[in-house]
């Protein structure tokens, strides 16, 4: 957390999370919230993050196995702000909006290929409309999207755009599709405009490469 006044330094605290991430517990010695003050957090973890400056980086996402999305927490870029109101109670309540959003991919394998183990799905578009890294600002607030209003639409700087977005399957082992010959893959990204777009989906295994 950083409280942004100019005289105060940023305060750090270690907690306990909930089994079912919707509640935290702060362990600290003799401190609490500076009323009449905002507060700011971000999630995962930026080590060179300030209450201005976080790094988004969707590059090197690996599902482990058909139909995980483990690995999305990583990629799961959200950050809040809170006030904390200048009265007794020290109580805030943090509401976190996501900044990026969850493709899911299903495929279905031709029967030559359900053999084998893929290694990696590319997707490839005649323009660089992939957002691969970026920093944003988590003191601004930006517009809400979706139906709940639990994500935003975030302005980002020094955007790093590719034409191709890649996600590891499985490391060097690769993972094999279902018995229905069904492979479901997960990506968190950027929100991105494909509509008018040509999209080659590309998925590599262990035999060869198939589109």
């Amino acid at each position: 957390f950083d409280c942004r006044e100019s005289v105060r330094p940023m305060m750090f605290y270690t907690g306990d999370i909930s089994q079912d991430g919707k509640s935290a517990k702060f362990k600290g010695n003799g401190w609490g919230l500076l009323r009449g003050s905002r507060y700011y957090s971000y999630y995962p973890y930026d080590a060179e993050g300030t209450v201005s400056t976080v790094h988004v980086d969707y590059s090197g996402q690996r599902q482990a196995s058909d139909g995980s999305s483990a690995h999305l927490g990583a990629f799961d870029y959200m950050h809040s702000w809170v006030d904390v109101p200048s009265g007794e109670d020290d109580a805030i309540n943090i509401r976190y909006r996501r900044i990026g959003c969850t493709a899911k991919m299903v495929f279905a394998i031709p029967e030559k290929y359900r053999t084998s183990a893929f290694t990696s799905l590319t997707l490839s578009a005649g323009n660089a409309i992939f957002m691969t890294s970026g920093v944003y600002d988590p003191s601004r607030e930006y517009p809400a999207r979706g139906t709940n209003g639990q994500a935003e639409t975030v302005t980002f700087s020094g955007r790093q755009m590719s034409g191709a977005f890649t996600i590891d399957l499985g490391g060097a082992q690769g993972i094999e599709c279902d018995t229905d010959g069904k492979l479901t893959i997960y990506a968190m990204m950027s929100p991105t405009a494909w509509a008018g777009q040509n999209i080659e989906v590309r998925l590599d295994g262990q035999k060869s490469g198939s589109k």
